[in-house]
């Protein structure tokens, strides 16, 4: 395959908020105010007062993703838990993460709640914008080009979360990212492709897991050979609201899109294996019970085709109950293909779709970047959580 041209500048492809109205909560909240500021004039008239607050119950719990049954996906047992109120930044270190599954679950600290005019619930606090990056760092160049890689894409303003593919061999650069404010979550039990950073101004650590999807190959059964390959993942929790994010981050096996007929699978053990990886990421996906999940990853088939074709048992067909891609919802134009070589779009952000068709998340834009030392181009993704 030869690289195509990259096209001049960066280009942005966003979604224009529905007639600029803003989420259903805040929605909500706005018609609140109105009535709470109608009922204070009136009040007023008659020489009284009256306090328009009110209060309500509130409760949730951060959600973990687990499969079981000897034939399924492995929990690895590198789960970690403790929020993280207090000193320092708040984030578990990586010896205080290795532990064997916690009794417990965690609990989440909700923003707080008010009634709604129907007698529902209305969740208060402004939204969020955060911005989400999935990136293959290509791990076969230079420490120094790598290096300058991560600086780069956790310096960007619009950058809170990175879910990494291709960090096996890069662990010791991580560390450098924290004196700009982040900190990741390195699986060294399995999953260490799969690193995770957030910023921690926004975002604190609460949990996190890597999962044995399936077992890898080598030859003679495929003349691509692949790893064992897992889903990571961390909860974290948003400092300005308390609710909790689940991020997901995978890679895909190699050499599963057949490039002659585009949108359908090859037909080779790297495909059979692939099928069941997207399998157990769907499974995990539903597993979750936090607010808001994302996903982020290198799932090697490209986006334009695979919504064409929608092959069985492939990305569309799969995942498609529980997550849309930020491609799904904002559309190929303007936006460069994310793996220059081959001019496909094969990185991926996904948002949870029941956040999404509820309100509790929008997509907003997303850019996928030049001057990048990989093979891909990082691809930021700017949600809105409410």
């Amino acid at each position: 395959m030869t690289d195509r041209p990259a096209p001049a500048r960066d280009e942005w492809s966003r979604r224009p908020r529905p007639g600029e109205s803003g989420s259903l909560a805040r929605r909500g909240l706005r018609g609140l105010a109105a009535a709470a500021a109608a009922l204070t004039v009136v009040v007023a008239v008659f020489g009284g007062y009256v306090d328009p607050g009110a209060s309500g119950a509130s409760g949730g719990s951060a959600g973990r993703a687990t499969l079981s049954g000897s034939d399924g996906p492995a929990d690895r047992g590198q789960r970690g838990s403790g929020d993280d109120e207090g000193a320092g930044d708040g984030d578990p270190t990586p010896s205080e993460l290795r532990t064997s599954s916690p009794t417990g679950e965690p609990t989440s600290t909700p923003a707080e709640e008010t009634p709604d005019a129907q007698g529902g619930m209305v969740t208060s606090g402004p939204a969020d914008v955060v911005g989400v990056a999935s990136y293959n760092v290509f791990c076969c160049r230079s420490e120094g080009d790598l290096a300058a890689d991560l600086r780069r894409l956790t310096s960007r303003d619009d950058v809170d979360v990175v879910g990494w593919q291709e960090t096996d061999e890069i662990a010791g650069l991580f560390p450098a990212l924290e004196a700009q404010g982040w900190s990741t979550r390195f699986f060294t039990d399995g999953g260490q492709e799969n690193a995770i950073s957030w910023r921690r101004s926004t975002f604190a650590l609460v949990d996190s897991r890597s999962v044995l999807v399936h077992r890898g190959a080598d030859a003679p059964d495929t003349p691509q050979p692949f790893p064992d390959r897992y889903v990571t993942s961390v909860v974290l929790r948003h400092r300005a609201s308390g609710e909790r994010l689940t991020v997901f981050d995978t890679h895909v096996n190699q050499y599963v899109e057949n490039l002659a007929d585009p949108g359908t699978w090859r037909n080779n053990i790297n495909a059979v294996r692939a099928k069941d990886h997207l399998e157990a990421f769907a499974d995990l996906w539903r597993r979750a019970d936090t607010r808001w999940v994302v996903g982020t990853g290198d799932l090697n088939f490209d986006y334009r085709a695979e919504a064409r074709v929608r092959p069985v048992r492939g990305i569309s067909a799969t995942l498609g109950a529980v997550a849309e891609s930020s491609y799904q919802a904002l559309g190929l134009r303007g936006l460069p293909p994310t793996h220059r070589l081959s001019g496909r779009w094969i990185d991926y952000v996904l948002a949870g779709r029941d956040a999404l068709e509820e309100g509790r998340m929008a997509f907003r834009s997303q850019r996928a970047l030049d001057g990048y030392g990989s093979d891909h181009r990082p691809l930021v993704v700017r949600l809105e959580l409410d």
